[in-house]
């Protein structure tokens, strides 16, 4: 088969969580057929992670192209202007379809998808997020079956955005976005021939929005066989949070820990460190994290194993959408995972077999407690996790699974 894949980004380096689905997905469908990409460059999205932007870029293209042919890597028109992104959320307020989908209209790549789907034969268009509908006159126009993924079900996210902005100015956007992109959700999602979520919970959100659309749940997947199961765990040293820091969730968890958790922590567990790891902190966290001794922010590093092996992570995320790969990755890692229910949401996870859930601080401190203590539980806790990560999150599992879907759609059975 023979896929037409539009890319809101050059699914390279593997150092941010939709980077990794964006490449678990092409990787696994390359397997067994012929993809070409149409992709977007994100240059803020990449910068923490490469020395030389340009550079960074070409060696995404490069490792891209071992498994699918790159047609083109277009520029983000707003990225390209002064101010772009804040005079495109000005301008979207005036508009029906709403920042979240004009985002990536540009005219280049609506010329390049044209030039794409006129040269070549396609078997179906993979289209990976809901910003694309911008150029959905034109992809529905081919006839071909096209699916469309759901990093998250955006609506239902920027909603619970808008609840919980203290910033009148900035809730009322959210609100009016989420109603703009509900109604985009509405009006495409039933149109394509199959959409996939990240999980059983995101299907079910855009179910209510679109009953008439067919969703299937391709969950977030690790490479298990990266990391090695220890042979002998280690005590607990430190807690460990790692995640993007310009992603408004993340910031808001890692202030938690340094603002309320900490404090706590450091009047029982003087010699326990917390760990922060992830690339562009806001000044504000550097500023609190360097006045705060137990607490190290790193900012983006290369190898998480350093921090790892006699870690628990902490992860008190209460916002946001889809699954927290961050959370399957930890697992793959045998990590004891201790977190807010809302950041295992969608994760075929159990409270006190696999995690551990927390609501407040003296949840977090009793459960610390307790897997300092009861080293016996603790390393339940981290076997039953990875023994779930790989039965159920593993790239061979949810691969068969997503192949079995594209085969299952071309061949007209669905």
């Amino acid at each position: 088969m023979k896929i037409l894949w539009l890319s809101h980004l050059l699914p390279w380096p593997l150092k941010a969580g939709v980077i990794m689905r964006c490449y678990q997905l092409i990787t696994e469908l390359a397997a067994e057929n012929q993809i070409d990409i149409l992709a977007f460059h994100q240059p803020r999205l990449m910068a923490p992670m490469v020395d030389d932007l340009e550079k960074g870029k070409l060696i995404a293209i490069d490792e891209v192209s071992k498994f699918a042919n790159v047609l083109s890597v277009h520029k983000i028109p707003c990225d390209t202007r002064q101010n772009g992104a804040a005079r495109l959320a000005v301008s979207s307020l005036f508009s029906l379809s709403g920042y979240t989908v004009q985002w990536l209209e540009s005219r280049d790549f609506r010329i390049a998808l044209r030039r794409a789907l006129d040269e070549s034969q396609y078997d179906l268009i993979h289209v990976d997020t809901i910003s694309f509908m911008c150029y959905m006159d034109v992809i529905l126009k081919t006839g071909l079956p096209v699916v469309l993924d759901h990093h998250n079900i955006e609506s239902h996210m920027m909603f619970r955005r808008a609840g919980k902005e203290k910033n009148l100015f900035k809730k009322l956007f959210f609100y009016q976005e989420a109603l703009k992109i509900e109604h985009t959700e509405k009006s495409y999602c039933p149109r394509v021939a199959h959409n996939i979520t990240c999980s059983d919970e995101d299907t079910g959100r855009l179910g209510k929005i679109a009953p008439e659309a067919r969703v299937t749940t391709i969950p977030n997947a690790i490479d298990t066989r990266k990391y090695e199961v220890p042979k002998e765990y280690k005590s607990i040293n430190r807690l460990v949070f790692f995640g993007t820091m310009n992603w408004y969730p993340n910031i808001e968890a890692v202030e938690y820990i340094i603002r309320y958790l900490s404090p706590v922590l450091a009047s029982e567990f003087p010699e326990l460190s917390i760990d922060i790891i992830g690339a562009n902190p806001p000044e504000f966290l550097r500023s609190l994290a360097s006045s705060t001794p137990n607490v190290t922010l790193h900012g983006f590093v290369n190898s998480l194993d350093d921090y790892t092996s006699d870690a628990a992570f902490l992860c008190p995320i209460t916002d946001g959408g889809g699954t927290k790969l961050k959370i399957v990755e930890a697992m793959a890692m045998s990590m004891p995972i201790l977190c807010h229910p809302i950041a295992a949401e969608g994760i075929d996870i159990v409270n006190g077999k696999e995690v551990i859930f927390c609501n407040t601080a003296e949840d977090y401190l009793d459960s610390i407690r307790k897997i300092i203590v009861e080293p016996g539980f603790c390393n339940q806790l981290r076997n039953h996790a990875r023994e779930k990560c790989e039965d159920t999150y593993s790239y061979e599992v949810v691969g068969r699974r997503l192949r079995q879907l594209y085969s299952q759609l071309h061949g007209g059975v669905l």
